[in-house]
């Protein structure tokens, strides 16, 4: 695209950063994970006749030590308190990202995703996406799991964070959850398949399961309402589902966290990660 035709206004670059204080108003919460959340930012999205193409999103930086980037020290400390752990901290940045991958490219309206930045300068306002020094870059978790929300057809689970989003009340035990799943698939051929969901406990063991057919259409976004009986027992969960296309062996991952009954202190399962 030349400048001359940026004049013209082809193209927008919004960058709808979310969940920090300057960001939002006064005893507003962000609800991560909500497919349907639509902040100003979006509603201009969805109105603007100009195609739209975000390349920054997630004020989740961290340095590749895993030390949060000078912008994002409020966030870390808001989310996970004043001592988290390297870890913690490189799980929440990879889930926060995934969900908020899912959420944008679940919108028509939206041309391009991009996220910001894949490699910059260490210990700086910013970060990217690895590990250790310059020499010997490793890949943090982030990558690992923008496999999944940048896959080209995928279905993603559309309810919000129960782990990490504060003041959401928990579900009662063997109470019904109702929701829907999002399909996405940017080829221009249908894409048929299975779909496979898992709930797992704070252990990590499998208390449900499910697989239903689906077949997401050509170039477009499609609602799956789904519902399910949650556990009797009060615990931190983790619901995965499972897309595979038909013919195909691979698995597209969405997940969410959710609490089910009161306890003082949830615990929640950290998937393992294969590179």
């Amino acid at each position: 695209m030349t400048s001359t035709s940026m004049q013209n206004d082809d193209m927008d670059e919004p960058h709808p950063y979310e969940g920090v204080s300057f960001f939002m108003q006064p005893g507003e919460i962000y609800p991560l994970g909500n497919l349907n959340y639509k902040p100003g930012i979006i509603k201009e999205i969805e109105e603007s006749s100009s195609a739209q193409l975000v390349n920054e999103y997630g004020w989740v930086w961290l340095w590749r030590n895993g030390t949060p980037s000078k912008l994002t020290l409020e966030v870390y400390e808001n989310y996970l308190g004043k001592n988290s752990t390297v870890a913690e901290r490189r799980n929440f940045q990879a889930y926060w990202l995934q969900l908020e991958t899912e959420w944008l490219r679940s919108n028509r309206n939206i041309a391009g995703v991009l996220a910001f930045c894949y490699l910059t300068n260490n210990y700086g306002y910013t970060g990217d996406w690895f590990v250790d020094n310059i020499k010997d870059l490793k890949p943090c978790p982030v990558l690992y799991w923008f496999k999944e929300c940048f896959a080209p057809t995928n279905v993603f689970i559309n309810l919000t964070d129960e782990r990490y989003v504060k003041g959401l009340p928990a579900h009662k035990p063997n109470d019904y959850l109702n929701f829907t799943l999002t399909g996405v698939n940017d080829v221009v051929q249908n894409k048929p398949g299975e779909l496979e969901m898992k709930l797992l406990n704070s252990r990590g063991e499998n208390v449900f399961s499910d697989t239903i057919k689906i077949s997401i259409p050509s170039s477009d976004r499609i609602e799956i309402p789904y519902a399910f009986r949650l556990p009797d027992k009060a615990d931190g969960y983790l619901l995965e589902t499972f897309f595979t296309e038909e013919g195909k062996k691979e698995k597209r991952i969405s997940r969410r966290y959710i609490k089910v009954g009161n306890i003082n202190t949830y615990s929640f399962y950290d998937l393992p990660i294969a590179y």
